[in-house]
Order: structure tokens, then C-alpha cells, then sequence
């Protein structure tokens, strides 16, 4: 198991040729969610205050994951971190970029919060 830092950096090792190795990436609401404004930074208390203002970005990622493990809890005040629109989506786009399938096999949301985060 190699633990990476970031998800550009889970980017980079994706497109080794590591077919035998794992890799692990824990992703903060950061990297999962940003500001509907183009170019506004993240902020932590804002999102919390008012998450309306942002939108998912997960389904950005889905190009360079395997295996997702959702373990946050959710409410319905926060935006829905990755629909079935955008699960379609990114499986179209690997068909259409010649790949048999979406790189993504499995989610598993262990945190139970339904409706959930994870349409």
C-alpha cells in the first residue's frame, strides 16, 4: 500500500503503469467540493455555513480511482458529492476514450446517511 498525499498526485501514480500496486488517497472537503464563484478560494467555515454556494467535484477525480470508500457524514444542506448523472458521465467518457470500462469498479458508503452524499 502506498499512501499519496493529494489527489493530483493520486493523478500522476494512476497513470504509471502500476496495475499490481495500491494506492490510497483520503480526500478532505477540498478536494471533493469547490465555489461556484470561478476562482474563489475554499473556505472550510463557509462551506459549513453556507453550502449552498458550492458544487461537487468529486466525479472530477473518478478518471483516477479505482475503489471509493465514503465515511463522512452527510445532511441534505450540502450538495450531493457525486450523482448518478456524473457516475453515467464519467463512464461514458471512458467508453469513448476506448477503455472497456470506467476505472472506477466499487463505492462503498459506510456511512449510511440516506439519502447520502453518493447518489
Amino acid at each position: 500500500l502506498s499512501v499519496v498525499k493529494t489527489p493530483a498526485a493520486l493523478a500522476h501514480v494512476a497513470g504509471e503503469s502500476a496495475s499490481h500496486r495500491v494506492f490510497a488517497v483520503v480526500l478532505s472537503a477540498t478536494d471533493v467540493v469547490m465555489p461556484l464563484e470561478p476562482g474563489a478560494p475554499f473556505e472550510r467555515a463557509e462551506y459549513y455555513a453556507h453550502p449552498e454556494r458550492y458544487r461537487p467535484v468529486l466525479h472530477e477525480l473518478l478518471s483516477s480511482i479505482s475503489l471509493l470508500i465514503h465515511c463522512a457524514g452527510w445532511d441534505m444542506r450540502y450538495p450531493r458529492l457525486l450523482t448518478a448523472a456524473q457516475l453515467a458521465t464519467s463512464a461514458a467518457a471512458a467508453r469513448e476514450a476506448g477503455l472497456p470500462h470506467a476505472k472506477l469498479q466499487m463505492i462503498a458508503d459506510v456511512s449510511c446517511d440516506l439519502p447520502g452524499a453518493l447518489e
